[in-house]
């Protein structure tokens, strides 16, 4: 036991390996391999500490986003979701230092930098495509949800949709509405 106690000769400690020191690494709850996450911020816990401040977001004048919605080929009122395209493309716009001015009615693109104006613009083309692509998307699920069996599979597609217990799924409603889809009438079956 004394012999352990003892320093080791010279020529054996430059033979050994080097000491490797520990990382300096702080305690995680996730997979110690991957990098530290950024930690949150604070939330009041009072009325005492001060608010967060809030990120205002940039705003268009109305006559704005009415002629960029007739650029893109949307129709507001008719499509109501699609309004985060025409915010979209307004943003990307100022990101890259273009606004958009109203002439005429018709939309006109500047660049705050040069002063170079033109009349169209690659990043509003690109989101036309995308707008056409949504429209004729949302018109094939139209017709998609006229067919029965698409009808079918989808009521199944959302019943199952996060349940790990198939008594949860099989409820009497989602069985009245599949022999509705299907034109079933219990009463003419003989089960």
């Amino acid at each position: 036991v004394a012999w352990l106690l003892l320093p080791a000769p010279a020529c054996l400690c430059s033979m050994a390996a080097p000491i490797l020191k520990p990382p300096n690494m702080q305690r995680t709850y996730s997979d110690p391999d991957l990098p530290q996450l950024l930690p949150l911020p604070v939330r009041p816990s009072s009325s005492y500490e001060p608010r967060p401040k809030v990120v205002e977001h940039a705003q268009f004048t109305q006559a704005v986003v009415e002629a960029m919605s007739q650029k893109l080929g949307l129709d507001v009122e008719e499509h109501p979701d699609f309004r985060w395209v025409i915010r979209d493309c307004l943003l990307s716009l100022r990101d890259e230092g273009w606004t958009c001015n109203v002439k005429d009615g018709d939309l006109e693109f500047v660049y705050l930098e040069k002063d170079k104006r033109r009349p169209d613009h690659p990043i509003v083309e690109a989101h036309q495509q995308m707008a056409q692509r949504l429209l004729s998307v949302q018109q094939e699920l139209k017709f998609k949800h006229l067919d029965p069996h698409y009808r079918v599979r989808y009521l199944v597609y959302l019943a199952i949709m996060g349940e790990t217990d198939i008594r949860r799924v099989a409820t009497p409603k989602l069985i009245e509405d599949i022999m509705a889809d299907l034109d079933v009438s219990p009463l003419d079956e003989p089960y």
